[in-house]
C-alpha cells in the first residue's frame, strides 16, 4: 500500500494532502458487504409495520444513519479518503474528505509547533507511519499532542514537510542568532 503525499507551499502555509491507496480486491470485497448488509436492513425494515409496531419508527429511522456512519463511512474512506493538512506559524488546520462526505476544516492555534513520525509498518526498508503533530504553547513548554495522521506515509515524505515547516518557521531574526523556532522531534 503506497498511499499518496501531495506537499505544496506558497511561502506562508504548507498544504499536505494525503490519499488512501488500498487493495482492489479489498475494496470490492468491503464494497459488496457493505451493498449485502444494506440489502438485508432495508428487507428487515421493509417487514416491519409501522402501523402495528409504532414504537419501531424511531430504530427504523436510527438503524440507516448508524449503518452510513460506521460501515459506509468506513467503506468510503477506503474508496475516496483524502486527509488534508494546512500548517503555517499561528495556527494548524486539517479535514477529511471521504468522497461524497467531507468533513469541515478545524483550526486550531499553535505557539510552538513539533513535528513527530511513528512508524506503524516497515514494509522492506521503508519504514512507514503517522505524522505526529506537537505543540509547545503552554507554560511549562510541556508537549501537547494535537494532531495525528490517519494515513501511512513513508518516513522521506515526513522528512520534506519537516524542511517545508523549517522554511515558513525561519525568519531573518532567527537566522542572525541560529535559533530554530520549532521542535524537530
Amino acid at each position: 500500500m503506497n498511499n499518496e503525499v501531495n506537499i505544496t507551499s506558497d511561502g506562508i502555509n504548507i498544504y499536505v494532502s494525503l490519499r488512501v491507496v488500498s487493495n482492489k480486491v479489498a475494496n470490492a470485497f468491503l464494497v459488496l458487504v457493505n451493498c449485502v448488509a444494506l440489502v438485508i436492513l432495508v428487507l428487515v425494515l421493509s417487514k416491519i409495520n409501522i402501523e402495528d409496531e409504532p414504537k419501531l419508527l424511531f430504530p427504523m429511522i436510527i438503524a440507516p444513519c448508524l449503518f452510513f456512519y460506521f460501515a459506509g463511512r468506513y467503506c468510503l474512506w477506503n474508496l475516496y479518503g483524502v486527509e488534508n493538512i494546512i500548517i503555517n506559524k499561528n495556527s494548524f488546520s486539517s479535514s477529511l474528505d471521504y468522497g461524497w462526505y467531507k468533513t469541515n476544516l478545524k483550526t486550531q492555534k499553535v505557539g510552538e509547533l513539533g513535528l513527530g513520525f511513528e512508524v506503524k509498518r516497515v514494509e522492506g526498508e521503508t519504514n512507514k507511519g503517522d505524522i505526529v503533530i506537537i505543540d509547545y504553547a503552554n507554560e511549562a513548554k510541556l508537549p501537547l499532542k494535537i494532531y495525528t495522521t490517519s494515513v501511512l506515509i513513508p518516513e522521506d515524505k515526513a522528512e520534506i514537510i519537516l524542511e517545508e515547516i523549517s522554511k515558513i518557521f525561519i525568519s531573518d531574526l532567527d537566522e542572525e542568532y541560529d535559533f530554530v523556532p520549532f521542535s524537530e522531534n
